[in-house]
């Protein structure tokens, strides 16, 4: 099938089709492979109505050729009474469900959302949870993606995550400071940090222990191994401790990451690193860097992995980072990767939003 792939003011957008139909709306991922064909006119000027409604000159897309003919007549309802939410009004699921004449369907009118093939054209980011609140959203960036739509079309919005409107406050902040970085970010898409897996701050570090240097599926393989040796596959430091080496071993950790986990686990029952978020969240990134380095095989970049992705601290800068070098150079059309000093300079600029910074650049070398 072929695709049609174009900027926008929230990212990359892939239109697909055939024949004389639109089979699709999608706001690209990472490594989507774009098969060239020819792109018909009329698909063309989907894409630019698109552009032009993303820069707030609103349009209408309630002629656009869909092919709806894989849906349910239930989907397809609720699809045409998305299509009936004007720009800058929203509905809640329950709103909707009596729209459309099944008042007690509001679930099932959230489960048909979730399968819309054409975010934007058939607007689902109009409707919200209960009590205004942005509910969830499907496409890539979620709740931060449809937080964006909603502001583009100036629709109100209660109870909004106050870690998404920082975000959306920091991207404006370095768009304002940083022209090639606004640029970048423009055609990346919308920031959205995905929610950590891990229980506690034990986990996390016992996986970015198991990650260390090797492939993604061969860590994510040991990791599973190793979480089915607790209950309800949940390591905690007491559990780890009762666990003999051989066993640990077993689970396909190497000697080095074994004595390494077991040596967190034992720091951490002893009080000498804290595993209470709460206590964690008044120290300084300075503090944490400092406690945590003291385990063995945890060194400052991995704590700086565990300051942005675990407790999602907005000003982090990890300069010796390949990727952000990497990145950097990308942006600035460096020849040679910058030096960690040059790095840390240059991105006092971005401050106090250097994570959202750091987050560009790794999707710059993507």
């Amino acid at each position: 099938m072929p695709h049609y792939l174009f900027d926008t003011n929230i990212g990359k957008v892939v239109l697909s089709w055939q024949d004389d139909q639109l089979k699709g709306v999608a706001l690209a991922t990472r490594g989507l492979h774009i098969t060239k064909s020819k792109t018909p006119t009329w698909v063309k000027d989907i894409a630019k109505k698109i552009r032009q409604h993303l820069q707030g000159k609103y349009c209408d897309f309630d002629d656009l050729p869909l092919d709806l003919s894989s849906f349910t007549e239930f989907q397809k309802m609720v699809y045409r009474g998305c299509q009936d939410i004007g720009v800058g009004e929203t509905l809640s699921y329950g709103e909707l469900a009596k729209v459309i004449g099944r008042p007690r369907a509001a679930r099932a009118v959230g489960t048909a959302l979730k399968k819309n093939l054409f975010p934007i054209v058939i607007p689902c980011h109009r409707v919200l949870a209960a009590g205004r609140k942005l509910g969830g959203f499907s496409a890539p960036g979620s709740t931060c993606t449809k937080y964006r739509l909603l502001q583009i079309e100036k629709a109100k919005v209660a109870n909004v995550d106050e870690e998404i409107v920082r975000w959306d406050e920091g991207v404006k902040m370095l768009g304002k400071k940083d022209k090639k970085l606004k640029n970048a970010m423009q055609k990346i898409g919308t920031f959205h940090l995905e929610k950590s897996s891990a229980h506690s701050l034990f986990e996390s570090l016992a996986m970015s222990i198991v990650f260390q240097q090797l492939a993604t599926a061969a860590a994510r393989a040991i990791w599973r191994r190793f979480c089915e040796l607790f209950p309800r596959n949940i390591p905690t430091p007491k559990q780890v401790m009762r666990c003999d080496e051989e066993t640990l071993r077993g689970a396909g950790l190497s000697r080095n990451k074994m004595l390494a986990i077991r040596d967190l686990a034992q720091k951490t029952l002893q009080g000498d690193i804290i595993n209470d978020d709460a206590k964690l969240t008044a120290m300084t990134d300075a503090e944490i860097i400092e406690s945590l380095t003291q385990v063995r095989g945890i060194g400052r970049w991995t704590v700086q992995m565990l300051l942005i992705f675990y407790l999602r601290r907005l000003d982090v800068f990890p300069e010796d980072d390949y990727g952000i070098r990497k990145g950097f150079a990308i942006l600035y059309d460096l020849a040679e990767l910058p030096t960690p000093k040059e790095m840390r300079n240059a991105a006092q600029e971005w401050q106090p939003y250097r994570s959202i910074a750091s987050w560009y650049l790794w999707r710059l070398t993507d």
